[in-house]
């Protein structure tokens, strides 16, 4: 069953389902067993939302945690028909690189 996180920058939930799960927990265990409510946060209340570089309608929320030393990055495709979907999300220590969307002052 799929499960939804508000993101007020894109004025709506953010799907994801359990395929998505899957594949972050694949990938980025770390992220998804330890820092799962953190991927919440960061779609919440950004730093930094970029327009993606490597990914059609996609959108990267990024958020600084000084606790981890790290950024989580999210990465949300939407559809035109107005759904938002979780691609992706990981721990990086890079700044978020695209053409910026919206910065918090």
């Amino acid at each position: 069953m799929p499960e939804y996180f508000d993101c007020p920058y894109l004025g709506g939930p953010v799907e994801v389902t359990d395929e998505r799960y899957a594949h972050a927990l694949s990938g980025h265990a770390d992220l998804v067993v330890s820092h799962w409510e953190r991927v919440a946060e960061t779609l919440e209340s950004p730093d930094l939302v970029i327009r993606s570089n490597q990914r059609n309608n996609g959108t990267v929320f990024s958020r600084w945690y000084d606790d981890l030393r790290k950024n989580i990055f999210v990465v949300v495709i939407s559809d035109a028909d107005g759904r938002h979907w979780l691609a992706t999300c990981y721990m990086t220590r890079n700044t978020p690189k695209g053409t910026v969307l919206w910065a918090q002052n």
